[in-house]
Order: structure tokens, then C-alpha cells, then sequence
């Protein structure tokens, strides 16, 4: 699991990204903690996916919107 320093970097690098999403950082710390380990280095992880992934998790409308805009109309190439 993380520690809190990582947990906080995620979260940084997450909002820098995503400005737009306004998830309460006491909901995303839990999940955040749950997907990263003490070797993890936040700069070298794709920090602003796992934020996203996380709000999305939360059920945040805004977040499944932005997910889908940024995914969906990548899958069908990739699958075919």
C-alpha cells in the first residue's frame, strides 16, 4: 500500500490533469492507497489514470464522462 507522500503526489498529478473533476480528496485517498505499493514511484506511474480510474469508482458523472471521452473511441481500432 502507499504512504502518504505518494498518495498525495498521485492525487496532485491527477488534478493538474483533470481540473475539472471535483472529487472530495477523503473519498480518493482510500482507493489511491489500495492501488499503489511502497516501490511505487507516483512520477513514474501513469498517476493521472489512476486518479481518473479512482473517480470513476466513485461513481463521479463527470469523471465516466471523461473516461469515456478519452477511451472509447480508442477500443474499437485497438480490438480490430
Amino acid at each position: 500500500m502507499g504512504s502518504p507522500s505518494q498518495i498525495d503526489r498521485v492525487i496532485e498529478l491527477g488534478r493538474a490533469q483533470f481540473p475539472e473533476l471535483a472529487i472530495a480528496e477523503d473519498r480518493l485517498r482510500p482507493l489511491v492507497k489500495q492501488r499503489l505499493t511502497a516501490a511505487d514511484d507516483p512520477d513514474a506511474l501513469a498517476a493521472d489514470e489512476i486518479y481518473l480510474a479512482c473517480a470513476c469508482a466513485l461513481r463521479d458523472p463527470a469523471a465516466i464522462a471523461l473516461f469515456e471521452k478519452r477511451y472509447f473511441g480508442v477500443i474499437a481500432p485497438a480490438l480490430s
